[in-house]
């Protein structure tokens, strides 16, 4: 069965900083880059078990490393800086389901896509894993193969400055392997490279890279033994590491068997349910099926149709009424605007007549009246009598005229307050103008209000008399439209009958 596991590490020199640049002196065993090359080839003092290693390779190197890759992760060690990297490892497990040939060929496509453009040397070796668990170690190192002839021990010396000659320095290291997300992007690669590898050779499984909870895996992570865990187990030295790893093996197979169980429950549960409603569907034909006896021959009498909703009819409805209302509101606004016009009109004229009347000279006295001159009819003249003559009767005088109630007149009063010498009779002025001007404001608005009441009142009669007279008439159309069309089925049916 396929699986997927993937680890990436940095080999560094030993703490003790031995092996530094031309001593002598042997690193750490495991801590080097040749030792790591001599245990994944079973070289050196790795070789007691030299079938572990199914298949190994190198690329990218030098030309003085070229026929022993060996010699250049033994210069990486001679040569390289105290501080600098020396290789970087990534070991990934192997999908079983595919031949030795073909994880060779899936491998070294990977590796190429790791070194990168940069042509990045790279070692690789397979092994067996004592047949359960096959993987690959694939070590890498990032100086950068520019083609150039360089010595071992110039290889790995800084690098040329720019303008310089790139043969006089080192070899440029490469910036690939150190982004944070280096790391996530090869686990996902060695995913795709797996997976098109399975699909290619005509195998279903496939590996994912991402963790179980973003796969939505109901499970545990596995427990990783090694080989040294394992061969313990086998001579019967169980460690802490294998009781985990047994227990999450269990919990696991038990949570698959849950799993297991409760799709079957539920296919079982959809069956049932199917069956049930295949039987009503049965049962509902059957009784179809069944006919009543015919008693006697009467003429067919279809029911009363049920009342049929027309969208068409109630939309052009709706448009007529909409019509009219507009139709009508628009008329209701020129009336209003008309006698808006008129009330504006007059209350410009009474305004002007207030005007003239405070403009008059003496309100208290009055003009009288122009009338028609009264005919003055001559007597003949008569001599005088000696005694004096009767008094003559008063003519009474006509009716004066009430003057006018003086009115506001904003324009007058302000040049009546300028011409006040104290402020405080200024103010008290001002304030009592200001309370005669809202008060004729307020006045206008009553009356204003009122014919907008008295109107919208008109209106609103008029509306609905004549929508009470519009629906009816409505109402009988359709009536006679819907007589006019008598389903054809029924007449023949009729005529069938012989009625």
């Amino acid at each position: 069965m396929a699986i997927y596991h993937l680890h990436a590490s940095t080999g560094n020199r030993g703490h003790d900083g031995s092996r530094r640049r031309g001593k002598n002196r042997k690193p750490k065993a495991g801590q080097s880059a040749k030792a790591k090359f001599d245990y994944i080839s079973r070289e050196g003092k790795y070789t007691r078990d030299p079938g572990e290693v199914l298949f190994s390779e190198s690329g990218n190197m030098p030309a003085w490393a070229a026929d022993s890759p060996g010699s250049y992760w033994d210069a990486a060690d001679l040569y390289e800086r105290a501080n600098g990297r020396l290789f970087k490892e990534v070991e990934f497990a192997l999908p079983r389901e595919l031949t030795l040939e073909q994880q060779i060929d899936t491998i070294r496509s990977f590796a190429e896509y790791v070194a990168g453009a940069d042509n990045l040397p790279f070692t690789f070796a397979v092994h067996e894993g004592k047949g359960r668990n096959p993987h690959c170690h694939l070590m890498l190192n990032e100086r950068i193969n520019d083609g150039l002839e360089r010595t071992a021990d110039t290889w790995f010396k800084r690098a040329a400055n720019k303008g310089k000659p790139a043969e006089n320095g080192g070899a440029r290291k490469s910036e690939m392997l150190k982004p944070g997300d280096w790391l996530d992007n090869t686990r996902a690669a060695w995913s795709s490279f797996a997976n098109d590898a399975l699909e290619r050779f005509g195998h279903n499984q496939r590996i994912d890279h991402r963790t179980l909870a973003a796969q939505r895996i109901d499970r545990l992570p596995q427990v990783h033994i090694g080989p040294n865990v394992a061969a313990m187990a086998e001579r019967g030295i169980f460690t802490d590491r294998w009781e985990r790893f047994e227990l999450v093996t269990e919990y696991n197979q038990l949570r698959t068997e849950q799993a297991d169980l409760e799709l079957e429950i539920a296919v079982a549960a959809e069956a049932m349910d199917a069956e049930s409603r295949t039987e009503h569907t049965f049962a509902e034909t059957d009784a179809l099926d069944i006919q009543p006896p015919i008693i006697a021959t009467a003429p067919y009498v279809p029911d009363e149709p049920e009342p049929q909703v027309d969208d068409e009819l109630i939309l052009a409805r709706k448009s007529q009424q909409r019509d009219l209302e507009d139709h009508i509101g628009r008329k209701h606004w020129l009336q209003i605007r008309a006698e808006l016009r008129q009330l504006y009109a007059t209350q410009q004229r009474l305004d002007a007549e207030r005007k003239a009347a405070a403009a008059s000279p003496s309100p208290a006295a009055p003009k009288e009246s122009k009338s028609a001159p009264t005919p003055v009819v001559k007597k003949p003249p008569q001599a005088a009598p000696l005694e004096a003559s009767e008094p003559k009767t008063p003519v009474p005088k006509p009716a004066t005229q009430a003057p006018p109630e003086p009115t506001f007149d904003a324009r007058q009063r302000a040049h009546e307050i300028v011409k006040m010498n104290s402020p405080g009779e200024r103010h008290a002025a001002m304030l009592s103008a200001a309370k005669m001007s809202l008060e004729d404001f307020d006045a206008l608005d009553i009356e204003l209000e009122q014919l907008m009441d008295a109107l919208t009142g008109e209106l609103t009669e008029k509306g609905l008399l004549l929508r009470a007279e519009l629906v009816p008439r409505a109402e009988e159309k359709q009536a006679r439209e819907e007589d006019n069309n008598e389903p054809d089925d029924w007449r023949r049916k009729n005529d069938e009958l012989g009625l």
